[in-house]
């Protein structure tokens, strides 16, 4: 198994270990075992990355909802 690692931001680090079966790269992270195909002519490495970020995606896509703070009015 190969390690590697995303940043998040300053000092946050979301890392996973991966295995490449075929054209195939499992994940193996806190969150469970995801799987991906590789795109064509993409490094295994970056294609664990990918499915790394899209686990820890925290601000969501951009048709979420934007949630605001309620306003206090006096």
């Amino acid at each position: 198994m190969s390690y590697t690692y995303i940043q998040l931001g300053p000092n946050q680090l979301e890392d996973c270990t991966y295995e490449v079966f075929g054209d195939t790269v499992h994940v193996v992270h806190s969150r469970g075992v995801h799987r991906c195909k590789m795109r064509k002519g993409e490094d295994p490495k970056r294609a664990a990355q990918r499915v790394l970020r899209e686990l820890t995606n925290e601000r969501g896509t951009f048709s979420d909802p934007i949630n605001y703070k309620p306003l206090k009015l006096v």
